[in-house]
């Protein structure tokens, strides 16, 4: 039998899970640029957690966007804020959540 033909049968795609990565700091330019890399590649990378200070108002058009597991601000009071917007994220606050 042609090799040729038992390789055109037995060809499979096997595509790999999307990375699952973390970004500190998502609402400043750099947090930013890898988020428009995530965009470019939706397949490749999953975002698991995002993080920022005080920029809750784009943070939250991030969460929209990209439907994070997890999510740190800054305070609590952030937290609460964006916990009735998104109840299927983790919101959690402060350095310590971080760790």
């Amino acid at each position: 039998m042609n090799s040729s033909k038992i390789f055109k049968k037995s060809k499979r795609v096997f595509s790999t899970p999307p990375k699952k990565i973390t970004i500190l700091g998502s609402t400043g330019s750099i947090g930013q640029s890898t988020l428009e890399i995530v965009r470019q590649f939706p397949k490749k990378f999953q975002i698991y957690a995002l993080s920022c200070n005080n920029s809750t108002e784009l943070l939250a058009n991030q969460i929209k966007e990209f439907n994070p597991k997890v999510a740190c601000v800054g305070s609590k009071k952030q937290a609460l804020y964006l916990q009735n917007s998104f109840p299927k994220t983790k919101l959690v606050w402060g350095m310590d959540s971080l760790s």
